[in-house]
């Protein structure tokens, strides 16, 4: 699975006018994800244009750890 961010926002965008641009290598998910499997390195970079405000974020995978939560550790 392969999300594409241009469509996720597409109608969410036309008043006031903003301007996003997504660039990157995609996150992609398997369709049976389980547990322990890897997964490709991914980064995405969001730039936004509100007029007044622009904002340019970087998202990156930098470590790979375990998180415990109620439901277990994983």
């Amino acid at each position: 699975m392969s999300a594409d961010m241009n469509q996720m926002f597409a109608g969410q965008m036309k008043d006031p006018p903003v301007k996003v641009k997504f660039s990157g290598a995609p996150v992609e998910l398997p369709d049976n994800l389980q547990p322990g499997q890897s997964l490709k390195n991914a980064n995405i970079n969001m730039t936004i244009d509100m007029s007044i405000i622009k904002m340019d974020t970087l998202i990156k995978t930098l470590t790979i750890k375990n998180v415990t939560v109620p439901a277990g550790t994983f």
